[in-house]
C-alpha cells in the first residue's frame, strides 16, 4: 500500500565510492543459522573495507531471544562479528501484525544494501520475492539467491542480483564486493527495482489480480461440480 506508506518511503541515495556502508538483513531469530552460515562473507568483506562497513541486523535482539537455544544462537552471532572486530548493530523485533511500522523501522535503518541467503530446499522454494519488494520500498538493490519467488521477480543485473543456490557464500561475497565499490550500480538497481514494485505491485493492482485468479478457480470448481453432478 504505497499511499499508507509515502511517508517512509526513503529517497534512493547516490553515494560517492569509499563512503559508509551499511549492509542490512532483516528476519527473525529462526534465521540465525543462515546469518551465522555467511561468516566468512562478513569477514571477507570486513577484510577489504574495514571500519567502512557496518552490517545491520534486524529483528534479533536480546528481548527476543529468551530461551536456552536463543540466547545460545544470539551470543554465537555476537561472537561472530566481536572476534574478527566487523562493525554491527542489532536491532529489535518489529511488533507482529504492525505491518506499518516495520517499513518505518526499516526505513529508519539508513540501509544502502540489503542480502537476503536462503536455504536450497523445497521450503524455501515456495517463499515469495518479499525481501526484494522490501529492499525496493527503502530504495536499494539485494543480494539473494535466486530461490522462490526470488528468482521469477528479480531480473537480474536490472533489478537485483541473484546467486546460484548452491554456493551461496563464494557469490554472496563477490556481488556484495561488487555493488559496495560501485555505487552507480546500487543508484542504477535500485531506481529500476523502486520502478518495478510502483508499477507492478502496488495493492490497488496486486488485489485485482489476485480477485480475478480467485474467480477463475471457483469458475473451474463450479464447472467441475456441474459436470460431476451430470455424470
Amino acid at each position: 500500500d504505497f499511499e499508507a506508506l509515502s511517508n517512509y518511503m526513503p529517497e534512493i541515495k547516490n553515494k560517492k565510492q569509499g563512503d559508509p556502508i551499511r549492509i542490512g538483513w532483516a528476519g527473525g531469530k529462526y534465521h540465525v543459522d543462515k546469518l551465522l552460515e555467511m561468516g566468512d562473507v562478513f569477514k571477507k568483506l570486513h577484510k577489504k573495507h574495514g571500519k567502512n562497513l557496518t552490517f545491520v541486523i534486524k529483528g534479533i535482539d536480546e528481548k527476543n531471544m529468551v530461551s536456552d537455544k536463543d540466547k545460545k544462537s544470539l551470543d554465537s552471532l555476537k561472537e561472530m562479528f566481536e572476534s574478527s572486530n566487523i562493525n554491527y548493530e542489532l536491532h529489535g523485533y518489529t511488533k507482529s501484525g504492525d505491518w506499518m511500522q516495520y517499513y518505518k523501522d526499516l526505513a529508519g535503518l539508513n540501509l544502502d544494501l540489503f542480502f537476503a541467503p536462503m536455504k536450497n530446499d523445497p521450503a524455501h522454494e515456495a517463499k515469495s520475492e518479499l525481501k526484494y519488494l522490501e529492499s525496493s520500498f527503502l530504495g536499494i538493490p539485494i543480494v539473494t539467491p535466486s530461490i522462490g519467488g526470488h528468482k521469477h521477480a528479480i531480473k537480474q543485473g536490472e533489478t537485483g542480483l541473484l546467486i546460484s543456490p548452491k554456493d551461496q557464500n563464494k557469490e554472496f561475497a563477490s556481488h556484495l564486493e561488487y555493488l559496495v565499490s560501485n555505487p552507480e550500480e546500487r543508484t542504477r538497481i535500485a531506481e529500476n527495482a523502486r520502478d518495478d514494485i510502483l508499477k507492478n505491485y502496488d495493492v490497488s493492482k496486486s488485489s485485482e489480480e489476485l480477485a480475478h485468479i480467485f474467480r477463475e478457480q471457483l469458475n473451474k470448481k463450479d464447472s467441475f461440480k456441474k459436470k460431476k453432478i451430470a455424470a
